[in-house]
């Protein structure tokens, strides 16, 4: 069974997602899907409070 991308974000190596900001391009590079999938998962509710921002401004 495939683990959701949800899922593969907790187990990047040294939290790099949560100790950097990056965007959700890069962030869909590193999990090698689209950038629209990562948008509709988190539109979806597939991410918690914290893994993720919205970049002001």
């Amino acid at each position: 069974m495939q683990n959701t991308l949800s899922e593969q974000v907790r187990f990047i190596p040294d939290n790099q997602l949560i100790n950097e900001v990056i965007t959700l391009q890069e962030a869909s590079e590193l999990l090698s899907c689209n950038d629209s999938t990562l948008r509709k998962q988190v539109l979806n509710g597939k991410f918690k409070d914290g893994e993720y921002r919205k970049a002001k401004g």
